[in-house]
């Protein structure tokens, strides 16, 4: 389970940074109620952490005065979804630690997978109610049923031969947004 973060905080040197992160992860599996998995071992060198690849430091940008900007790769070797929330938390908390942004979140995406899908549906039904009635409207020239209303096409309009091989026409290539316009006749 991976997640990329991103966040100002006001550690000096990389490796401080780093330990504190640990430190913030190590202590979140030993608070976790849903986790088994303590993480005992802590050598003197965090380097030897048994957890310590399961953070990886992408960049460490000195932004204003004592204040820097870094993004790091939670990359956890189990699915240990609750601990990514529960992770970012216990950083938000660090009062070295001004903001914290979670992008790229694997459990997220499987999230928006499944939103992705049901819009899916939903405009697939939209295109075909809309080229209902656009197509009993303009019964003929079937693959320029746009020609009369103001919208752009994406990109460049395929053509009848692409419209054809695709099974598709013009409402494929609307953006969302524009089929409130369908209405604007020019």
């Amino acid at each position: 389970m991976k997640a990329d973060f991103q966040i100002i905080h006001s550690f000096i040197d990389d490796m401080g940074l780093k330990e504190n992160l640990l430190l913030s992860l190590k202590e979140t599996f030993n608070e976790s109620t849903t986790i088994s998995r303590g993480i005992e071992e802590q050598p003197a060198n965090i380097e030897d952490w048994s957890i310590f690849d399961w953070i990886k430091l992408k960049y460490n940008h000195q932004s204003d005065g004592d204040k820097y900007l870094a993004g790091f790769i939670l990359d956890l070797e189990e699915d240990f979804k609750e601990i990514i929330p529960d992770f970012g938390k216990k950083i938000q908390d660090d009062e070295n630690i001004a903001l914290v942004l979670k992008y790229d979140d694997e459990r997220m995406q499987l999230e928006h997978k499944e939103y992705a899908k049901a819009i899916f549906v939903i405009e697939m039904r939209l295109r075909e109610v809309l080229s209902f009635i656009f197509l009993d409207t303009y019964k003929e020239d079937y693959h320029n049923l746009l020609r009369d209303v103001d919208v752009k096409i994406l990109h460049n309009s395929p053509d009848t031969e692409y419209y054809n091989r695709h099974f598709e026409n013009e409402f494929f290539f609307l953006l969302f947004s524009d089929y409130i316009r369908l209405d604007n006749v020019k």
